[in-house]
């Protein structure tokens, strides 16, 4: 057993301790805790690297990271108008609607509460069908073009959806966080200012 300010040891508890088993402020070792961690488990309130383990900051390895982040927003694209798509003053664009099934297993386009008179390219006709009958799934964004025979759908894009469990994540999360803490504290912090001190 090795202690001390380096400790180099099987099991190893300094300030920089490497060993089999290693506590300190950097650990490294095949069983490990430190605020930096390295080892085949490790647990690191700041960062880790570990075939398996837990840490603030996630590296290569196994690490589920426990400092919460907020997820990314999908970047969309941007809406036109139907208005304007309407009287020919865009092109083409993006729309925000809904599709709804009719009868004899058509479909209609709805921007808001107004129908829009809009063609499916053969592409985009099952997968448009396909999520009609899901009211789930209804909700997407629709390129439109217009041409000489009317308003054609060339392709669908799905609105992400909000993550529904991202606070509960980030609270688990961060309650790993405070419990990886308060076993740093206990097992490292507390002994190594003691014998530090003394």
């Amino acid at each position: 057993m090795a202690t001390g300010v380096i400790a180099i040891g099987q099991v190893a508890f300094g300030v920089i301790a490497i060993g089999q088993v290693s506590r300190g402020v950097i650990a490294i070792g095949q069983a490990a805790i430190g605020i930096v961690s390295v080892g085949m488990v490790a647990a690191g309130v700041g960062y880790t690297v570990a075939l398996m383990g837990v840490g603030g900051v996630a590296g290569p390895g196994f690490v589920i990271p426990l400092v919460p982040r907020l997820p990314k927003r999908a970047q969309l694209p941007s809406m036109i108008s139907a208005a304007a798509l309407a009287a020919g003053r865009v092109a083409a664009g993006w729309l925000r609607v809904r599709l709804e099934p009719v009868a004899e297993g058509d479909l209609r386009m709805l921007h808001g509460d107004e129908e829009l008179p809009v063609r499916f390219s053969r592409r985009v006709w099952h997968l448009a069908r396909g999520r009609a009958v899901s009211p789930r799934h209804r909700r997407v964004l629709a390129y439109v073009e217009r041409g000489d025979e009317g308003l054609l759908c060339t392709r669908l894009m799905e609105i992400p959806s909000r993550r529904a469990f991202g606070c509960f994540t980030a609270l688990l999360q961060f309650a790993g966080l405070c419990g990886i803490a308060i076993a740093f504290w206990l097992a490292v912090a507390q002994p190594l200012g003691a014998a530090l001190l003394h």
